[in-house]
């Protein structure tokens, strides 16, 4: 599974997680536990990617484009909304077993903020090494695993046990070849797709 406005196991728990409530009273007030979870978990990745592609637009424009402020700004916020949602989960009646995965989560979640806001530092005339890029790039697809593995731990399905688990690596790899192109030069494409993400 790749970080997506609402990612393939967020569905599929929202549309899982009635099932859960049906045999007595009790499993009601888990079945919303797990609804809360997967609604602030979702809505954490559509953040997150948003925060990716307004990142990579900033550093594709030159540093003395009046845009770069604009996003800037819009890159802060989506950081800021990943850190409210968060807050609210940890804050919340959590399923059994999940606390645990919430919590390396939100460890994993702020070495990958910190890594972002050094990379606002780049631009078009003074471009983040290829390194610097590709690890940001890789935290932010495991990021994607720590919220799996605390969808799967409050009991709801996981979509990469299923045939579309070899899909789901494919689709990452290709994520991850975006970064190395922004930085090898291709910065107007690149800029382009950022830009279109965020709208």
């Amino acid at each position: 599974m790749k970080i997506a406005a609402l990612s393939t196991t967020c569905i599929l728990a929202l549309l899982a997680a009635p099932a859960f409530a049906q045999d007595s009273a009790s499993a009601g007030g888990e079945m919303s536990a797990q609804t809360e979870l997967v609604g602030n978990m979702g809505k954490i990745e559509a953040n997150i990617a948003e925060s990716q592609a307004r990142l990579f637009t900033h550093m594709l424009l030159p540093s003395d484009n009046p845009e770069r402020e604009a996003y800037g700004e819009a890159f802060k916020e989506d950081l800021d909304s990943v850190d409210s949602y968060l807050s609210e989960v940890q804050n919340s009646d959590l399923p059994d077993g999940a606390t645990d995965e919430i919590e390396r989560f939100a460890s994993e979640w702020n070495k990958v903020k910190e890594m972002a806001q050094g990379l606002t530092t780049y631009s078009r005339d003074n471009l983040a090494p290829v390194e610097e890029i590709q690890t940001y790039a890789n935290a932010v697809l495991e990021l994607d695993d720590y919220i799996d593995a605390a969808l799967v731990a409050a009991g709801l399905p996981d979509d990469d046990d299923g045939p579309d688990a070899t899909g789901a690596t494919g689709a990452a790899s290709g994520s991850e070849a975006m970064p190395q192109g922004s930085a090898s030069g291709s910065a107007s494409g690149s800029a382009t797709t950022g830009t279109g993400t965020t709208n």
